[in-house]
């Protein structure tokens, strides 16, 4: 789920009034606020036309600053925008995952509503396809975000397992750890074919299909 599920880490979003009587929200300099805008903005270009057919000078002018002011909070240009737009894309799907979570171990219902979301946003699909790949070159700007990525998404995904054999004693037991790292290979390989085919590659019943081969169903 590499281009998918968001690292259980991911913060949560700072508009979110939930239980404000019982915690402050954090304060946001102007120059906080600045970065985040230039991030939105990098991530909206780049899911629209790919990372490499950005500039730094098409962010700047997308967000209503000047080049220079842009470097100013990034000096490592468009590399260390590009982690911050995959960390943020990260943050975004974590906080609505949080939002869902009614109950632990809702495995194909996770599946759908977060492979819905994937459905509708096609061109950040591809740029995580695209990234993840050149990322396995050990100099790539994101290659370390990407092997850490990939660390706690098999995390996430094994717990999510281990909670519904948890709550589900019928179903034979399985190596969860395994099942994760199928499960996300599974999900890097059907969202390339979903991208070259969308119209003839459904993934979301693909990846239920599989689910029900493991027992696991719709709760």
């Amino acid at each position: 789920m590499p281009s998918s599920t968001a690292p259980p880490s991911a913060a949560p979003d700072p508009s979110d009034d939930t239980g404000a009587s019982t915690r402050r929200r954090p304060r946001y300099t102007k120059g906080a606020r600045t970065k985040q805008r230039i991030v939105d903005g990098a991530l909206e270009l780049f899911a629209s036309s790919g990372f490499h057919a950005v500039s730094v000078r098409d962010i700047a002018a997308h967000v209503g600053l000047s080049h220079v002011a842009v470097l100013q909070h990034f000096d490592g240009g468009k590399d260390e925008l590009l982690i911050q737009v995959l960390r943020r894309r990260d943050e975004r799907e974590a906080e609505l995952q949080a939002t869902e979570r009614a109950s632990t171990g809702d495995v194909v219902g996770f599946v759908r509503r977060l492979l819905g979301r994937e459905v509708a946003q096609p061109e950040l699909v591809s740029l995580y396809v695209k990234m993840a790949s050149e990322a396995t070159s050990a100099d790539h700007p994101a290659h370390d975000y990407f092997v850490e990525r990939y660390h706690q998404v098999r995390a996430s995904a094994a717990h999510g397992f281990r909670a519904y054999l948890a709550q589900h004693p019928e179903v034979p037991p399985f190596d969860v750890d395994l099942v994760a790292r199928q499960a996300i290979a599974l999900i890097d390989g059907i969202q390339v074919q979903w991208l070259l085919e969308p119209e003839r590659i459904d993934m979301v019943e693909t990846l239920v299909a599989w689910l029900a081969t493991l027992g696991i169903r719709d709760a």
